[in-house]
């Protein structure tokens, strides 16, 4: 084997085929084997996502928060942040505990969120507008 930077990881090390090292080449066959014969995998999927609830919903939440733009952030808030109401039970401003709404901060900085009472909320949005005027 050849010894060259892997087009995939772009490490030094011996390249198997196509550019890549062996690790890269055996993620890329799994790849492609697995969107030739998906039938085989969802089945397994799923009675994975069954039995490792907690991960799978981990899981989730991390890919949400590292891959997402700010145009699919606010679509898929309610449905992938689920998970965080769960957590949070209160507004952090006030401390009432119903009517919870997610806020993000900042959309270039998505991992900065927050629960708000409805009240709390509309007072923050009011003087962010008011303030950039």
């Amino acid at each position: 084997m050849v010894k060259a930077i892997c087009d995939e990881c772009k490490t030094f090390t011996s390249i198997c085929a196509k550019g890549l090292c062996l690790n890269c080449y055996q993620r890329l066959k799994a790849r492609e084997y697995r969107s030739q014969n998906p039938g085989k995998y969802r089945l397994r999927d799923v009675e994975w996502r069954k039995n490792h609830k907690p991960e799978a919903t981990r899981k989730r939440i991390k890919y949400y928060l590292n891959h997402l733009s700010e145009s699919r952030i606010r679509g898929k808030d309610n449905y992938l942040l689920k998970p965080f109401r769960n957590l949070i039970k209160y507004c952090t401003i006030c401390g009432y505990l119903t009517d919870l709404q997610l806020h993000h901060f900042d959309y270039n900085e998505i991992r900065l969120i927050t629960f708000l009472c409805n009240k709390c909320h509309n007072e923050l949005h009011l003087k962010n507008y008011l303030n950039n005027l």
